[in-house]
């Protein structure tokens, strides 16, 4: 089944930053306040990225985040997860740090989450030189990969990105085997009742689990009942992760089509047959809700279907 990495990530990120920084970057973890609630930019890193015209910005994070040393200090913060191998990471890396710094004039971190599959492509560096003219500029990288030999540590440890980690380490492995997937998907699901976790926690760490570990409609149908029976079997106090989930589903899907119509006629109203065709295109395409957002959002100032087709 087809891979999607960066939405899922995205997601982890936003929830749960500190445990990624606990991972990622211990020296960093044990500097932030974490008392203090840090702040999504990523409105500013999407305006930043248009005004370079880098592209799109699905996987790309931005927050700020106080340091224990007080006062007015603060801490910007770049993740990028990259699933496949790409050698403009570092320029654009590099193009990020300075656009951001120059607009924030505050310390800044960069940092590249590698999901993909090749244990040596390892960026952490830009390079840049003409004649006597050079830039170095650094930033720090983690590999994946690094985890598949402690997946053990992964479950046991109480921090959630385990067990995302996890479960993107199997959706590489068991990509094209189905049934192993399920039953690493259910190996997953019952790990994460063992950590005293909220029930808040658990339904986000599960909603990052079941986004990771796409199933066939007929293995999912399985693994949803199976989990249903198990939560109930376990008398959870609280309604259980897999019904909630579900509702969640159906609301969503909803939504999503409700843009989407939306959207279909707006195309053929501005655009007319090609519009029309653009329609039907991405409504084939499963487009995630996030886009339909954008796209919707970009239709009044687009002159051409062009300018919507990068989005």
């Amino acid at each position: 089944m087809t891979r999607e990495f960066d939405s899922p990530w995205k997601d982890a990120l936003d929830d749960f930053l500190d445990a990624a920084i606990g991972l990622f970057h211990p020296v960093l973890y044990a500097n932030v306040d974490w008392s203090i609630p840090y702040e999504n930019l990523d409105a500013e890193l999407s305006a930043i990225v248009r005004e370079a015209e880098l592209g799109t910005t699905d996987a790309d994070r931005l927050f700020r985040v106080t340091l224990k040393t007080g006062g007015s200090v603060y801490l910007l913060i770049h993740a990028e997860v990259q699933s496949q191998h790409d050698a403009d990471l570092p320029r654009r890396m590099f193009v990020y740090h300075y656009r951001l710094w120059d607009r924030y004039n505050e310390p800044l971190v960069g940092l590249a989450i590698l999901g993909d599959e090749s244990p040596t492509w390892r960026p952490n560096e830009y390079n840049c030189s003409t004649y006597d003219t050079s830039v170095v500029f650094r930033f720090r990288s983690v590999k994946l990969l690094d985890w598949r030999n402690r997946y053990d540590e992964l479950l046991s440890g109480s921090n959630p990105l385990g067990v995302v980690i996890a479960a993107h380490l199997q959706s590489l492995d068991t990509n094209g085997h189905p049934e192993e997937r399920r039953r690493a998907k259910w190996q997953l699901f019952r790990s994460i009742f063992n950590h005293g976790w909220t029930p808040e926690q658990i339904r986000k760490v599960y909603r990052l689990i079941d986004w990771l570990l796409e199933l066939p409609p007929d293995l999912e149908s399985l693994h949803k009942a199976d989990a249903l029976a198990f939560e109930k079997e376990q008398k959870m106090p609280y309604v259980t992760s897999i019904e909630r989930l579900a509702k969640e589903e159906g609301r969503q899907e909803g939504r999503q089509e409700e843009i989407l119509r939306g959207i279909a006629l707006a195309l053929r109203l501005k655009f007319g047959a090609d519009g029309r065709r653009f329609a039907e295109e991405l409504h084939s395409s499963q487009p995630t809700l996030e886009r339909l957002e954008r796209l919707r959002d970009s239709i009044e100032s687009a002159t051409t279907l062009t300018d919507l087709r990068v989005d």
